[in-house]
């Protein structure tokens, strides 16, 4: 499974990612305090689950959520407000 999380504070990114990343061998977690770098990552590699701030500098998470949908339309999104 391949999980992009997405998160302007540094501090809260790398708790998700840590929790994340205990969740089994068979998960890889890309994290990104830059919502347009996620998209783009987003763009170019398969991603299964997107876990992002409704509220951050550049995108909002719903805004992340609509471009990723265009390549991945079964992806799944969790936003979390700040």
């Amino acid at each position: 499974m391949n999980i992009l999380v997405i998160d302007n504070d540094p501090a809260e990114l790398e708790r998700l990612t840590a929790c994340l990343q205990e969740k089994g061998a068979d998960v890889k977690v890309t994290a990104f305090t830059d919502p347009l770098l996620a998209v783009k990552y987003g763009y170019n590699n398969p991603v299964d689950v997107v876990y992002a701030k409704t509220d951050m500098r550049g995108l909002g998470g719903e805004d992340v959520a609509r471009l990723l949908r265009n390549i991945h339309p079964d992806i799944r999104i969790e936003l979390q407000d700040t």
